[in-house]
């Protein structure tokens, strides 16, 4: 989703220290902007009037000659000038602000911000992370952080991965945790911070990709389940539809296409005859993405103990329970490794901003 833009001369919404609420009014109406900034000669930020401010001044007391600097929000949120635009449209969204103003090292304002007018829809299936494991194969790095709070880019990978939930409408998360577990819990809290209700599941022994999924007790179903080690621009919208519509689907897959090419020419046969020439192939295929659907009925079959995910969906084909699979053709990628890790630096910018 891409914050709209709009060219606002910063001098059009501004005024100074000495204005009155009359003055600040004056410029709303002028300017049809929902926002009056307060700076000083040099553009520094000293405060910020909505028109919701000026409403609650008035209505407690102050006349239109009081001075801005006795109504203002003398603190409000900003973000530095070279925020990218999926953060930016997330701090607005978290914080219900329509404008958000950019500064520079020195508080100068060089830009404002307008966000969308598009209203996100609430959904209320609840989101499972497994942010449990250890990490093991991106040593170093984890022997003093769990995995899901290395940072990205200056961000930690599963506040990304929370971020892109986040601006698709879900709010309702549930995080299983067991290596480091109270560093993950001290740096979420309760999602409040983020605007969303996050819960935990903690292991007490490594139960796999789907073993802590046995002691959920309250969710919206049918629920998303995804591994904490993953990056992507999917649209989970798009594959809880997709779910949805195959009627008494019990569980869903999303894989990730592969194109192999073999470098010969495949020969076919058939009783020591050729019957067919295929010269270098492309041969598609599909792998395991790490995120899941699941239905009340596939989360009734895990059991209390170790159990991956993978071992669900076959005793769902085994028991002759509808499974499905959503083919992702958007970024993606698994921080498994050192490389992996290194690459999602690499791509950050230029997957994650939204311009």
């Amino acid at each position: 989703m891409n914050i709209k833009q709009k060219n606002i001369n910063i001098h059009s919404v501004s005024i100074t220290l000495t204005s009155s609420i009359k003055d600040a009014m004056k410029n709303l109406m002028e300017s049809g902007e929902r926002v009056v900034l307060v700076l000083d000669d040099r553009n520094v930020l000293n405060g910020i009037l909505t028109d919701g401010d000026l409403r609650k001044s008035l209505l407690e007391g102050y006349n239109l000659e009081t001075l801005v600097s006795e109504c203002m929000n003398k603190n409000p949120i900003v973000m530095p000038i070279d925020a990218n635009n999926q953060d930016i449209l997330f701090k607005m969204s978290a914080n219900n602000l329509s404008h958000i103003p950019l500064i520079d090292s020195s508080g100068k304002v060089i830009e404002l911000r307008v966000r969308p007018s598009t209203k996100i829809r609430k959904i209320d299936n609840t989101v499972v992370i497994m942010a449990g494991g250890e990490g093991i194969r991106l040593r170093p790095l984890t022997d003093k952080m769990p995995k899901p709070l290395l940072k990205i880019k200056d961000k930690a990978m599963l506040e990304i991965i929370l971020d892109q939930f986040i601006m698709q409408g879900f709010y309702n998360f549930i995080l299983t945790i067991n290596y480091k577990k109270d560093m993950i819990k001290n740096y979420f809290g309760d999602g409040s911070r983020l605007g969303v209700n996050i819960s935990y599941i903690e292991e007490e022994i490594p139960m796999g990709t789907a073993g802590s999924l046995s002691f959920l007790k309250s969710f919206t179903a049918p629920l998303i389940v995804m591994n904490a080690d993953i990056l992507t621009k999917a649209n989970f919208l798009d594959i809880l539809n997709h779910h949805d519509k195959l009627k008494n689907t019990d569980i869903t897959m999303v894989v990730k296409p592969h194109e192999y090419k073999i470098s010969y020419g495949v020969v076919s046969h058939e009783n020591g005859r050729i019957t067919g020439l295929e010269e270098k192939p492309v041969k598609t295929y599909h792998f395991n993405a790490g995120i899941y659907v699941l239905s009340e009925n596939a989360l009734k079959e895990i059991p209390n103990e170790y159990f991956d995910m993978t071992m669900l969906v076959e005793k769902m084909i085994d028991k002759g329970k509808q499974s499905s699979m959503f083919v992702l053709n958007d970024y993606w990628l698994d921080i498994g490794q050192m490389h992996d890790f290194k690459k999602a630096n690499e791509d950050f910018n230029l997957v994650f901003d939204d311009k």
